[in-house]
């Protein structure tokens, strides 16, 4: 939560994903009429989305939230990040990357 804080992302469409130990799998979404303010009104909203959800006695293996829908005037400063994962490669993949 702290990377969407520093970047001031706002978006209105919270997506809970979760895998569960036997490999399925549930995703749930809420879009909202204005865009989502703040870690408590995220947790809120992914109370709502998980509390229908029956989870079997093993568990689950993973949770995921994701914030979309960017506001329109945060969509125009938005660009494409890019990961280094294929630092080691040489410039020339992370050129292509970017393009």
């Amino acid at each position: 939560m702290g990377f969407i804080r520093r970047l001031h992302f706002t978006g209105k469409t919270l997506t809970l994903k979760v895998k569960f130990a036997n490999f399925r799998q549930i995703t749930r979404s809420r879009t909202l009429d204005h865009p989502i303010q703040g870690v408590s009104e995220i947790m809120s909203w992914t109370r709502y989305l998980f509390a229908p959800m029956e989870i079997p006695s093993q568990g689950v293996r993973l949770l995921g939230l994701t914030i979309s829908n960017a506001c329109e005037e945060e969509a125009q400063k938005m660009r494409q990040l890019v990961l280094p994962f294929f630092a080691e490669l040489g410039d020339n993949i992370s050129r292509q990357l970017r393009d």
